[in-house]
């Protein structure tokens, strides 16, 4: 049975927020992604080097800038930190802004009953399968706190990509790639039926975890990591109609300065998974 993770809604923002959180927190605020790199500000009282934490001006402006478009700030973010010198220092900013998009979520955590596919997933978005109709079919729960390895995974191949001079500017073969590498990492098998109970709610996590996924688990898998690598996207759900058979589906559309792609990485072209 599924259990609620309650989380608090109005905790007090900032003092929560660690010193690498707060300083991705400005990153995002002041559109700088050299920021991180910067020398800091100095504590008011001991003139040590120190991480202010935020007032309510930048409160403010980090939350309408999330509400706003959060791919955007996780794209800044992750530019930051591909600018960050040492190995073990990035790592800690790639867990920190993890964290910082889990507590930006569940400020403003999503409706039980929804009216739109999103173009980002919050954290306890709940995938009904079927828009805005009552269903019987089962909800996947997008649990992020428990798919945090791969969510940092996905931001630090992202943030690797940024740093290489011979990464391909090709848009399909980017996604390709990146399809790829999930379905290894999930031990995806195209093809193997899985069995559903109708209704009922199940976690994201669980599903990975028992190797019990379909096309919608890894579209809404593969949407969050593109969400992490700063890529504007969107889960999309349709018919796929397949010499003369018509079965229900889920994919994602892609789009960048290059172009615009569809990336199904449940179902392959040859050796790999398709893209359009």
């Amino acid at each position: 049975m599924l259990k609620e993770r309650v989380i608090a809604v109005h905790d007090p923002p900032s003092a929560r927020l660690t010193a690498q959180q707060t300083n991705l927190a400005r990153v995002i605020v002041r559109e700088d992604p050299t920021y991180l790199n910067h020398t800091h500000q100095r504590h008011p009282v001991t003139g040590g080097r120190a991480v202010l934490p935020l007032d309510s001006k930048e409160l403010l402006s980090l939350e309408v800038s999330w509400e706003r478009g959060q791919v955007a700030c996780i794209g800044r973010m992750n530019k930051a930190i591909g600018a960050v010198e040492g190995e073990s220092r990035r790592n800690r900013y790639l867990d920190a802004a993890v964290e910082l998009e889990l507590a930006l979520d569940r400020r403003h955590p999503p409706t039980e009953s929804f009216r739109e596919v999103p173009d980002y997933l919050k954290d306890g978005y709940t995938d009904l399968g079927v828009l805005a109709v009552p269903s019987r079919r089962e909800g996947i729960r997008v649990d992020k706190a428990r798919l945090r390895p791969q969510l940092v995974s996905s931001k630090r191949l992202a943030v690797h990509e940024l740093s290489r001079t011979d990464v391909s500017s090709d848009l399909s073969a980017r996604l390709r790639r990146s399809a790829q590498l999930l379905r290894d990492d999930v031990s995806f098998k195209e093809g193997v039926a899985i069995a559903r109970t109708e209704g009922g709610t199940v976690f994201l996590s669980d599903c990975v975890e028992q190797g019990t996924m379909a096309c919608r688990h890894m579209s809404l898998l593969m949407q969050l990591r593109l969400q992490e690598s700063g890529v504007r996207s969107r889960l999309v759900k349709g018919v796929l109609k397949l010499y003369g058979l018509k079965a229900r589906h889920a994919w994602n559309v892609v789009s960048d300065a290059t172009g615009v792609a569809l990336i199904d990485v449940s179902i392959s072209e040859g050796e790999v998974p398709l893209v359009i």
